[in-house]
């Protein structure tokens, strides 16, 4: 259990799919501050990148409903069609209900949230890439 006002670091996937969308939404929602990294070593290449999120709001939590929608995720789980798994045919995702917003209600909601928390990330791999490409290994943190 996360204790109200409590931080917890998170390692994130560079993604636009809906699930990296609706959790870093959900995120940006309960946690009043956030501190994003990526380290500049090989590793950056890849699509991840980190960030340590402070004080947890147990009541924002509460009002999204979220306990409830993982439950229910989790309990309608079907193998075939897995909760955000997407189907071949329709390009649509299955159930994706983790939260009860549309894609644009919640840019609408955050504004440029989402791109305050991956502008630094882009950066850092902008210049990891460049120096993969250019013939680089590595780069030291």
């Amino acid at each position: 259990t996360l204790n109200n006002g409590g931080s917890i670091l998170i390692r994130h996937k560079i993604a636009l799919d809906c699930i990296h969308q609706h959790i870093l939404y959900v995120f940006l929602k309960c946690f009043g501050e956030y501190q994003v990294g990526k380290p500049m070593t090989e590793f950056a290449i890849r699509k991840t990148f980190w960030i340590l999120w402070k004080g947890f709001d147990k009541q924002i939590c509460k009002e999204l409903k979220l306990v409830s929608y993982l439950r229910k995720l989790i309990h309608e789980y079907d193998g075939q069609y897995p909760p955000y798994g997407k189907n071949p045919k329709t390009q649509q995702y299955n159930n994706p209900k983790m939260i009860d917003k549309s894609p644009q209600d919640m840019v609408d909601e955050l504004g440029d949230g989402f791109l305050k928390v991956m502008d630094p990330v882009f950066e850092v791999q902008m210049k990891s890439l460049k120096s993969f490409c250019g013939g680089k290994k590595d780069r030291l943190c």
